[in-house]
């Protein structure tokens, strides 16, 4: 009896990720359409007024750049909305908890921001907090707008009883992994959650929350810098599309953006406070 052995057939077109045309259509697509014909108008006016042509190509980049973040808005709302359940899949050998890995967030999300048409690119920058390194990340959408992240953190020197137990270079690649996995799981509001133990093999939806350590930190950084806890809440909610309005529903990776911003206006504060001392 003949045998047939089926092969599997790859066509590129067929088997591109799927894209979110919804998330991806700018808020007013047509809206440029009327003023591009009215610049062309008088562009091939020989008796054109040349500063109405730069007054109409002004408003016409401004309002493609409208349309873009509103796209861009549009996206990440959609984005967070489909964003799954994060697992922790990893122990941390110092503290006996679970987290989740950075690889493992991309794997298990990426394939629903890439979707929404987001690209995420990393980088670090000068902190303007004493010897503390700043994690950046430009996250672009295929509509043309893009959003400046970043979070400051200390280098990761030392273990948990503070001895040192990494090189200079090792503690700056510890801390960019870090900070990477922070701002991602910000940026997209990204639910991490404990492995299911009953049996079911799924998930549990067990959020964690700040730690009573950091939340006594950020009521004690707020009255150093004459700062209201709600104008924080305003920031956060403001930058990563979230609700807080109580320091106990805070996630860890928001309270630690919360830190590093009060402490950044701690720094300052203390620096105008030098220059007043240095004039006087």
């Amino acid at each position: 009896m003949n045998t047939a052995t089926a092969e599997k057939v790859i066509n590129p077109e067929l088997d591109k990720p799927e894209v979110n045309e919804v998330a991806l259509q700018p808020a007013a697509a047509d809206n440029a359409a009327p003023i591009l014909a009215l610049i062309q108008q008088v562009a091939n006016d020989p008796n054109s007024d040349v500063d109405k042509m730069e007054r109409l190509m002004a408003m016409h980049i401004d309002m493609v750049e409208r349309d873009a973040v509103q796209a861009y808005k549009k996206a990440m709302s959609i984005c967070q909305s489909e964003m799954p359940i994060v697992v922790k899949d990893a122990v941390n050998d110092q503290t006996d908890s679970l987290y989740a890995k950075f690889e493992n967030i991309l794997i298990t999300t990426q394939s629903t921001y890439t979707r929404n048409g987001f690209a995420l690119s990393f980088g670090t920058d000068l902190s303007p907090i004493n010897g503390y390194i700043r994690i950046t990340c430009e996250v672009m959408h295929m509509c043309g707008h893009s959003k400046d992240y970043f979070v400051d953190l200390p280098p990761d020197l030392t273990g948990i009883r503070g001895t040192a137990n990494k090189t200079g270079i090792h503690a700056a690649g510890s801390t960019f992994s870090y900070g990477k996995r922070y701002l991602f799981c910000m940026i997209f509001n990204i639910a991490v959650a404990n492995e299911d133990n009953d049996g079911t093999g799924g998930p549990a939806a067990q959020i964690s929350y700040i730690s009573e350590a950091d939340e006594a930190e950020i009521v004690k950084l707020c009255k150093a810098t004459s700062k209201a806890v709600e104008s924080c809440f305003a920031y956060l909610n403001k930058q990563f599309g979230t609700n807080y309005d109580s320091l106990s529903n805070l996630s860890p990776e928001h309270g630690t953006v919360m830190i590093n911003r009060l402490e950044i206006s701690l720094a300052k504060v203390a620096n105008e406070r030098s220059a007043q001392h240095a004039n006087n």
